[in-house]
């Protein structure tokens, strides 16, 4: 509690017991009229060091000398690139530049029972001597003859900007085959895909042969293959073995494919396999890894493809309990002629991230990331064609980085700061004020793994909207090293390194800025990251909670002067509760001071309305007499004084339009400039008193 609240409530309880004294006296029956003089002593209270200053500013020397002692926070700061989120976008747009259609076998035959059964009498002798040795005649005439080669289980059909058709026809009969055409088409029609005529093949011999399948030709899922002719000069009156059974055996195969569009059941496709280094810019270090405090890694898929996409996104070297990081999501089928859209995203906060790129890269401030698409088949029968693709979007959404590690490089920070004062909040608007002396430490911590040297451009002090005052210190612009900080544990909050300054009356003009009572100190200083490092060193850290912190720590001995010292307070007033009955007439209020501290007091009231206009004061020229000091400064004895405070008709006409009462305690040393020391000891007691006239009777 502060001396003037103490005083204020004094005059509150004086007030009210007055009006209990007042209303404990019977008015008197008869209908005269008198005056009546009421002197009444009301609370007694002690005002000491502690009722001016907070307690935890306050520290006593071995002799009692007080000292206010105050810690201030100038500036906390952070190097910005730690506190700036990264983000990063990855486009990829996958064509299906190589559809993968596999390749595709399809078979059929011919028997040698039904080529004898088309020939003839000389085919009647084959079927006769079937299972036995025999001469087989001379055959001809066979044809024409059609089959579908069906792949429809695979293929509807395929428009090919290349690709190769083979026929292979294996003769099993024991005779050879002369004058074999045969030509392939689409079962639904158009040109020859392949035309041709072969002169022989011989007994158990093989013949094959070939197209390559160009120009957007069109390849349809069945296609037709009609034999012309097939001829044979028999076994020229040898006797062979005859089997009916034997076949000549039709494989025709489409391979090396290379479609512009298809409608098939596709096997599994691989659409994209790509690795990427991707650097966080604009960092001047070289880190090699962090630990993410909060952000998204995202994937957005949009696909034309009519089967479903296996998206993996992955960042290998992101682990969080020893689990890398990554996505495995599924992109719907799209409808024909439309398209399918997939969306992801997942939280990697708590993710350690190597920062050194793909293994064996050799790179810093980088991390590496995998991206693969594929197909997987469904078994069903789509379409697909070049102009297929799957717009691929990945990326990273505001990361920011707990804390990284590696070499932070050479960064300058530029401090502009201002911050309030709390210090004279106990002198405020003292006329004038002089130290005898004080003493300031500027410090500075850094929870930064890495030496910084600063320079001191400016400290400067300014009150209200008044013109800032410069200290004229020998350590501005010089260079002033912080060690680096030291992390005891990963994660927890790390030993700052620590710079210490002295700031006192032998370096600076700190006195007499001090002594305008500012309410701002302003900063201004450069620091400079890994300046005096001559090389790179890899074990430092930087935390994004922990920056900077410039902290003032100021000792000022109570060894001072100064000159109406002003100190307010304001309470709520009912004239009612004084004078109900209204009943008041004149009389004074008297204030008694028994003074052991070594200034002189002052004390005015001033009137206020309920909207908190000044309508009048109480005011009393009279001061509480300072005390008597010894030779060494020191209070010898207290002095006992007194001030009054007049209550004439308009001051009590005053009264009864209050609502609220300004106190306003003025002190001032004696011998100004000469200071005066204060002590544990000094004290101030108070004594309120009324001395009213008042009106009784009917």
């Amino acid at each position: 509690m502060t001396s003037i609240s103490r005083l204020f409530i004094f005059f509150r309880q004086a007030l009210i017991i007055s009006t209990l004294f007042l209303g404990a006296c019977r008015p008197d029956r008869d209908p005269a009229q008198w005056d009546v003089d009421a002197l009444t002593p009301i609370l007694n209270s002690r005002l000491d060091i502690n009722d001016m200053v907070e307690d935890s500013l306050l520290q006593s020397s071995s002799d009692g000398l007080i000292h206010i002692v105050y810690r201030h926070k100038l500036a906390d700061f952070k190097f910005e690139r730690i506190n700036e989120s990264f983000n990063k976008d990855f486009f990829n747009t996958v064509k299906l530049q190589n559809i993968n259609l596999g390749t595709r076998v399809v078979q059929n035959s011919i028997s040698m029972g039904k080529l004898a059964l088309r020939s003839g009498a000389a085919g009647a002798i084959v079927v006769i001597n079937n299972g036995s040795d025999a001469a087989v005649p001379p055959l001809d005439g066979f044809g024409p003859y059609g089959f579908t080669l069906d792949a429809s289980q695979y293929f509807e059909s395929m428009t090919l900007q290349d690709g190769w058709l083979v026929v292979k026809i294996f003769n099993e009969f024991p005779v050879e085959i002369t004058n074999f055409q045969y030509s392939i088409k689409n079962l639904s029609g158009g040109p020859d895909i392949m035309n041709r005529t072969v002169a022989s093949i011989a007994p158990n011999s093989l013949y094959a042969d070939s197209v390559q399948l160009t120009n957007n030709i069109v390849v349809e899922g069945k296609i037709r293959a009609t034999i012309q002719n097939i001829d044979s000069p028999g076994s020229m009156g040898v006797d062979v073995p005859i089997d009916t059974s034997d076949v000549l055996d039709i494989t025709v195969t489409i391979k090396k494919l290379d479609p512009v569009q298809a409608t098939a059941i596709f096997p599994n496709q691989v659409l994209l396999e790509q690795t990427e280094n991707t650097e966080i810019e604009n960092f001047p270090g070289q880190l090699t890894h962090m630990v993410v405090e909060s952000g998204k890694m995202f994937i957005d898929a949009t696909s034309t493809i009519e089967d479903k996409i296996v998206l993996e996104y992955n960042i290998p070297s992101a682990l969080n309990n020893g689990t890398a990081l990554g996505f495995n999501e599924i992109v719907p089928a799209a409808a024909a002629g439309s398209f399918a859209t997939h969306r992801a995203e997942k939280d990697i906060s708590g993710y350690t991230v190597d920062l050194t790129g793909e293994p064996g890269s050799g790179l810093y401030n980088t991390f590496y990331t995998e991206t693969n698409a594929r197909i997987d088949s469904s078994g069903n029968l789509i379409t697909l064609s070049l102009q297929d693709s799957v717009f691929l979007k990945t990326g990273i959404i505001g990361l920011l980085a707990s804390r990284s590690y590696g070499y932070l490089g050479k960064d300058t920070l530029q401090l502009q700061e201002s911050s309030a004062v709390q210090l004279f909040d106990i002198l405020t608007e003292a006329e004038q004020l002089k130290l005898e002396d004080v003493s300031l430490n500027l410090e500075v911590e850094s929870y930064i793994g890495a030496p910084l040297v600063t320079v001191f451009n400016e400290l400067s002090t300014r009150k209200n909207s008044s013109p800032g005052q410069n200290i004229t210190w020998t350590l501005l612009g010089q260079d002033l090293e912080i060690p680096a900080a030291t992390e005891n544990k990963p994660g927890d909050r790390p030993t700052p390194g620590l710079l210490q300054i002295p700031i006192n009356t032998s370096n600076s003009n700190i006195a007499e800025l001090l002594e305008s009572q500012p309410d701002i100190m302003e900063l201004d200083l450069n620091a400079y990251l890994n300046g005096n490092l001559p090389v790179y060193v890899f074990d430092q850290f930087i935390y994004r909670d922990y920056g900077i912190s410039a902290y003032l720590s100021t000792e000022i001995p109570m060894n001072m002067a100064f000159q109406n010292l002003l100190f307010r307070d304001t309470s709520t007033f009912s004239y009612a509760g004084l004078d109900p009955n209204d009943q008041l007439q004149s009389g004074e209020l008297v204030l008694i001071g028994n003074n052991a501290f070594p200034f002189s007091v002052g004390v005015d009231m001033i009137l206020l309305d309920q909207d908190g206009s000044r309508i009048g004061e109480l005011t009393s020229s009279e001061l509480l007499d300072p005390a008597q000091l010894d030779a060494n400064q020191r209070v010898s004895q207290p002095v006992k004084s007194q001030t009054h405070y007049p209550l004439t008709a308009e001051k009590i006409g005053l009264l009864k339009d209050c609502h609220f009462i300004v106190f306003e305690a003025r002190f001032s040393t004696p011998d100004f400039p000469g200071p005066v020391k204060f002590y544990n000891d000094n004290y101030l007691d108070l004594t309120l008193a009324g001395d009213l006239k008042l009106r009784t009777g009917k």
